[in-house]
């Protein structure tokens, strides 16, 4: 079974986080022009339908041509430009979730603030990485609307982690919060909005 296929299980220590009730705030930043408008409406549409945490407030998808050498820190600054309301001392407002795709080199992201990582149970041992393997085959098949879709929906199942035996074999993470797509990295323009050229497999 594919790393990318595995869903650890991992007993909750306390209760579930509660649920939304009101529908989170959705936001893109397609910076890369990867995604048309269908393609944001159907990740927003699928987003508010998630079980997310009532702490989840807003979530903000992004795509950078560039990824600079460290991806989280390209993010966080884009952020502070583009949306200073979520950003407070330099880090995310504790209500806000982020998923990003950069290309040059070709790599993702998860974000959250602080309430956020604590009721997606971001800091549990493989989670991290578990949901960014949830999305890294879409993507590496050009497909970044199911990628998106499919990253939130491994944050909102907080079951879904890389098991041990997986992690040990991971070759792309490069940070608690970011991983690369692929070993190789092609820019994103010249090509319809929704594809992009595809990267080469590690």
């Amino acid at each position: 079974v594919p790393c990318a296929a595995v869903v650890g299980l991992f007993a909750a220590a306390s209760a579930p986080a509660a649920l939304a009730e009101d529908k989170p705030a959705v936001d893109f930043l397609d910076h890369a022009q990867i995604l048309s408008s269908s393609d944001e409406e159907a990740v927003k549409s699928q987003a508010q339908s998630m079980h997310l945490p009532d702490s989840v407030h807003e979530v903000v998808y992004a795509t950078y041509p560039n990824s600079g050498e460290d991806f989280s820190r390209t993010l966080l600054h884009d952020l502070a430009r583009e949306h200073p309301q979520f950003i407070s001392n330099g880090e995310l407002q504790k209500n806000v979730l982020v998923i990003a795709v950069g290309f040059e080199p070709n790599s993702m992201a998860v974000r959250c603030g602080a309430q956020v990582c604590r009721d997606i149970k971001i800091y549990n041992a493989g989670r991290v990485d578990g949901i960014l393997d949830q999305m890294r085959p879409a993507l590496e098949d050009d497909d970044y609307t199911v990628g998106m879709i499919l990253a939130t929906r491994a944050v909102a199942e907080t079951s879904v982690a890389k098991t041990a035996a997986c992690s040990a074999s991971s070759r792309a993470i490069t940070s608690a919060s970011t991983g690369r797509i692929t070993s190789g990295s092609r820019s994103p323009s010249g090509t319809a909005a929704g594809k992009r050229a595809r990267p080469m497999r590690a």
